[in-house]
């Protein structure tokens, strides 16, 4: 394993629920190293953003939790968590898909391959103190799956897009150095070329484009201008101009 920590120590499980919810059980009563991976290519009741379920059929995909100790990190600056997660999930995919695919970083924390989702990243932080203990990252990629149920008509994987069957743990390992080497730049303090990178890599930025905000019921449309130090979407509104900001929960696009 060609890096400093992450991914040194893999506990694969047969099954699990949740990979999250599995490592976050297993942080309470053993020491993990920062870097451990758990995964498992069979994960029956895997999590999304806003309790969504996460599908995946068995041995197809990557589901993997990592776990990192960002303790150098201020509890107001954890959505650069989310950036370099998403930047280094970019770096995988830019290198083991065709360059004609066109991948981006959909707000808040999905990666979409030809406007499709490929990936889902679901974090989740132990705080102590107020304080960044842990953070688990979990991790939805479609690898080799060929077909998704008629319920989720925006998902696509990586097969689908190369042709190509994947070794999922070398997948893991591959992925595994791409997020340590932004990790490595976060922890350095290096975070202007983050964002920077992170923001000319969004979903739709700068696009007119229809959203649903929480409350109204009628459509909106706007431009996605960026997002703020707080991880909030910044929308600039098409008939009056004014910039405005969602949290996760608020928005959808």
């Amino acid at each position: 394993m060609d890096t400093l920590f992450t991914g040194h120590n893999l506990i694969e499980l047969s099954d699990c629920p949740s990979v999250n919810s599995h490592a976050i059980e297993l942080l309470k009563s053993v020491n993990l190293a920062e870097g451990t991976v758990i995964f498992t290519t069979n994960q029956t009741a895997g999590r999304g953003q806003r309790g969504a379920r996460w599908y995946s059929d068995t041995g197809k995909n990557v589901t993997m939790s990592l776990i990192l100790f960002p303790r150098f990190l201020d509890l107001k600056d954890s959505f650069q968590l989310s950036k370099i997660v998403s930047l280094g999930v970019y770096d995988f995919l830019s290198v083991n898909l065709p360059k004609a695919v066109n991948i981006k970083i959909k707000w808040p924390n999905d990666i979409v391959a030809d406007g499709k989702k490929i990936c889902g990243i679901l974090i989740e932080n132990i705080l102590r103190d107020n304080r960044l203990n842990a953070s688990i990252i979990g991790i939805g990629l479609n690898v080799n799956q060929e077909f998704f149920p008629e319920e989720i008509p925006n998902a696509i994987s990586m097969k689908q897009l190369n042709f190509e069957d994947y070794d999922c743990i070398t997948v893991i390992r591959e992925m595994c150095r791409s997020i340590e080497k932004w990790y490595l730049m976060l922890r350095r303090g290096e975070r202007s070329e983050i964002d920077f990178n992170y923001h000319n890599l969004l979903h739709l930025l700068d696009k007119e484009h229809e959203f649903t905000i929480k409350g109204n019921e009628q459509l909106h449309f706007g431009r996605i201008k960026g997002v703020d130090p707080a991880g909030r979407l910044m929308v600039c509104g098409s008939d009056d101009g004014q910039l405005q900001f969602f949290n996760v929960r608020e928005i959808k696009f």
